[in-house]
């Protein structure tokens, strides 16, 4: 049996339980939903659909990318995603490459490979961690990679001029990381 969700928006994109209409029925589970101002991105449950969705705000649903992801990244004119390959077999983290494509899922280009799955992007740099434990920087277009740190280390979240991230084999310590100084 197939449980369907309803994505319901208000006047201007705004959700609203007393005056929001229906735009769309769905035919699995949301993962992780986005809104840019002028269509909703979803990746489904892992275990019931794979790919990237987009539905305007008409209910219109256009399957934009056909691998598995589960994060996206949307900025004004495009989606940046992990082109997921699996889970890496240590921890059960998902893996794969990070990737950017146009909002209408043309001209996906790759970024960086062997990546844990989660990454963040602040300041036109995109923070990630690599499978073999690198903690790195790459500019939006994938150019200038920097290592910042080694171990098991994950970005967790990022601001203007601080990464945030948790140092496993340091008992989970949380860190913050000066962008500008790189001072930990």
């Amino acid at each position: 049996m197939t449980t369907k969700k309803v994505i319901s928006m208000g006047p201007e994109g705004k959700e609203n339980e007393n005056t929001g209409k229906k735009i769309a029925t769905l035919e699995h589970s949301i993962n992780k939903m986005y809104f840019d101002g002028e269509s909703v991105y979803y990746v489904p449950d892992y275990h019931q659909a794979k790919g990237i969705y987009k539905i305007d705000l008409q209910g219109n649903i256009e399957k934009i990318y056909e691998g598995s992801s589960l994060q996206l990244w949307i900025d004004e004119e495009e989606i940046y995603f992990v082109k997921q390959i699996g889970y890496d077999n240590l921890n059960e983290n998902p893996q794969g490459t990070l990737c950017v494509m146009d909002k209408n899922g043309d001209n996906v280009k790759e970024l960086a490979n062997s990546i844990k799955n989660y990454f963040f992007i602040q300041n036109d740099k995109i923070y990630y961690t690599t499978q073999d434990r690198r903690m790195n920087v790459i500019n939006k277009d994938g150019s200038n990679l920097v290592n910042l740190a080694q171990g098991r280390k994950f970005v967790t979240n990022t601001d203007k001029k601080y990464i945030m991230y948790v140092d496993y084999a340091d008992q989970e310590a949380n860190h913050l990381l000066n962008t500008e100084t790189n001072e930990d």
